[in-house]
């Protein structure tokens, strides 16, 4: 893969568009850099070009890396106001749901919407290295499980499978907060885990198709028993 190749392929995964003239100069300038280095080391032109190239690692790699950098600010901001509007709708879906459960349906989908934030708030922290965030939306997730087994365990209901899905998800997702900060607070020291990242990163899939099967089975579950 020559010089041109690999930069818009890094370039495509970018989703600042904003930022797409500096991040070429940035990746230019490195692979030149590299590329002289083997130049003088005795390599032609072209051997060079493409060592420089593979020096650089994974094109998909550095283009996450690269957007995860650019869109920092937008991902720390969205995790903040996302997290603060959670903290702030908690009490009041559970008073709701105290209060009007089993007259107004749309109480039934708390749940599900608080998932989805979770899914949103933990993208953004994850992309923004919020440690403290992403500690904070843990205990959250957990508190929220707790309530759940506890509120299954007052109301064997029919809609004991979302319940339990819902729960099992919200368990995960506060482990992996937990154990997601450490890898934030080495990857800030400077000693990051490329692998390990990965597999946060992975999470974030695997949250989203579980809050769709969390939203499916609601539906599903209102629909035959409501």
């Amino acid at each position: 893969m020559n010089k041109q190749e690999y930069i818009e392929k890094v370039l495509w995964q970018i989703d600042g568009k904003a930022y797409l003239n500096e991040i070429k100069a940035e990746l230019e300038n490195h692979i030149e850099d590299r590329k002289e280095y083997y130049t003088n080391a005795g390599y032609d032109n072209e051997i060079a070009e493409e060592k420089a190239v593979a020096h650089m690692g994974s094109a998909e790699d550095i283009g996450e890396e690269m957007n995860m950098l650019y869109n920092y600010k937008k991902h720390k901001i969205i995790s903040i106001v996302g997290f603060s509007l959670l903290i702030i709708c908690l009490p009041f879906q559970w008073f709701l749901t105290y209060i009007f459960d089993g007259i107004f349906s749309i109480v039934k989908y708390f749940s599900v919407f608080n998932l989805i934030f979770l899914a949103v708030i933990y993208r953004c922290t994850l992309y923004s290295r919020g440690r403290v965030l992403m500690f904070s939306q843990g205990i959250i997730s957990f508190c929220m499980f707790f309530y759940m087994i506890s509120d299954m365990i007052k109301l064997l209901d029919l809609l004991i499978s979302y319940s339990c899905v819902t729960a099992i998800t919200l368990f995960i997702h506060s482990i992996v907060c937990f154990t997601c900060t450490a890898e934030i607070n080495s990857a800030i020291k400077g000693n990051p885990n490329n692998a390990v990242m990965k597999r946060y990163r992975m999470w974030e899939k695997g949250l989203y198709i579980l809050t769709a099967i969390c939203t499916l089975i609601r539906i599903a579950g209102l629909s035959l028993f409501n």
